[in-house]
């Protein structure tokens, strides 16, 4: 079995719920809905992280950079796993990576880019969230 099918399987058999699994192999894949795959794609808008505004949003930033999500990570005692996926070149070598984890923090990990990418999505679509403050509304999400 070749290395890209080996993946796949673990993927897939990961213990979470199935819209989980499919983030992760969307996000390996580079075809989530970011604002540089949008425009990739054709579509002229404005490429900013819809909440630090400061950079363009690319899985690389709406995971791993952005201010608000390290917050996360960091909240999560995750941080030593964020610091190693950014040697990453790649979103499919993320993606591996987080696999080969241990059980604990691979789910620890997928769920947390499961639950950021449901609140960015929230944000996005210019949803109120419950506090006026980011840093307390993350809080809340993690």
């Amino acid at each position: 079995m070749n290395q890209a099918c080996a993946f796949w399987r673990k993927l897939w058999k990961i213990s979470c719920p199935p819209k989980v699994r499919h983030l992760m192999w969307r996000l390996a894949r580079n075809s989530l809905a970011l604002k540089m795959n949008i425009r990739r794609r054709g579509m002229q808008l404005d490429t900013r992280c819809p909440l630090c505004f400061q950079f363009d949003e690319d899985g690389g930033h709406c995971f791993l950079k952005c201010k608000f999500v390290k917050r996360c990570w960091e909240s999560l005692s995750l941080e030593p796993i964020r610091q190693n996926l950014l040697l990453k070149r790649s979103a499919w070598e993320v993606i591996m990576e987080v696999i080969s984890k241990k059980e604990e923090d691979r789910l620890k990990t997928v769920l947390l880019l499961w639950k950021w990418w449901d609140f960015r999505n929230k944000v996005d679509r210019g949803e109120k969230m419950q506090s006026t403050s980011p840093g307390r509304m993350l809080l809340e999400m993690c």
